[in-house]
C-alpha cells in the first residue's frame, strides 16, 4: 500500500484514560509535516507514510498530549523513547513554522504548552 490509499480520514482513539475520537486525514497531515525545518525525522515519516505501514506522531488538541498511532491497526499508544519524542517534535516544529506564518497568539500557545514529554529548544527554530 502507499500513501494514495491512505488519503481518507480515519478515526482513532486516544488510550485510556482519556479515550477522545480524533479524526486524521493523512493527505493534510503530510502538507502539515511539510512545514518542519527538522528534515531528518521528517523523512523517517514521510517513508512511513509512503510504505504505509508504521507509526506517526498525532497531536490531540484537547489534552495538549502526543501520542504515536499505527497507520495499519490505527493503534494508539503513548510515548516512550527517544525516538518517539524525535518523531513528536518534527511534527510539533511544523505545528510551530506553520503558525509562525499566521496567528501570533497562537504560536505563543504552542510555545508555552506543557507536553507531556520535555521539548528541547531546537524543535521552536525556524
Amino acid at each position: 500500500m502507499t500513501f494514495k490509499d491512505f488519503c481518507t480520514d480515519f478515526d482513532i482513539v486516544t488510550p485510556k484514560p482519556n479515550k477522545i475520537s480524533i479524526k486524521i486525514n493523512l493527505k493534510e497531515y503530510k502538507e502539515l509535516l511539510n512545514n518542519s525545518t527538522l528534515s531528518n525525522t521528517r523523512k523517517k515519516i514521510n517513508v512511513i507514510l509512503n510504505e504505509g505501514k508504521g507509526e506517526i506522531p498525532i497531536f490531540c488538541e484537547q489534552f495538549k498530549k502526543f501520542y504515536l498511532c499505527d497507520i495499519i491497526t490505527k493503534n494508539v499508544r503513548e510515548i516512550k523513547t527517544r525516538e518517539d519524542k524525535e518523531l513528536c517534535g518534527t511534527l510539533l516544529n511544523a505545528m510551530y513554522v506553520k503558525e509562525f506564518k499566521g496567528s501570533k497568539e497562537k504560536l505563543e500557545e504552542i510555545k508555552t504548552t506543557k507536553y507531556n514529554w520535555d521539548v528541547p529548544g531546537f524543535v521552536f527554530s525556524i
